[in-house]
């Protein structure tokens, strides 16, 4: 028998899947890592670790002494990734039940 955090933990990765699947990011897999890696991270109920530096050096490939003032790639990125899925609920998953 499966919990609802269990049944809940499966919709949200399903929804993940979808968006992940759509047109709309096969186009942009740098945006796909992105989100899958904030997803996972929140899944995993680690929402702490999700940090500028820590995207910068675990999806970007940013050195250790990466440094946000000189290198605007996660604000960036960050930015064309709320767009995407802006687009994306407004076209193909306008249909997609939202799981929050």
């Amino acid at each position: 028998m499966t919990s609802n955090t269990d049944t809940l933990l499966e919709e949200r990765r399903a929804a993940l899947n979808a968006v992940l699947e759509s047109k709309e990011f096969a186009r942009a897999p740098a945006l796909a890592k992105l989100l899958k890696y904030l997803c996972e991270k929140t899944f995993e109920g680690r929402v702490h670790e999700i940090k500028e530096f820590s995207i910068a050096t675990e999806v970007y490939g940013r050195s250790q002494t990466f440094g946000d003032r000189r290198d605007s790639v996660v604000r960036v990125e960050v930015s064309r990734l709320r767009k995407r899925l802006r687009n994306y609920y407004a076209d193909e998953g306008r249909i997609t039940p939202f799981v929050s």
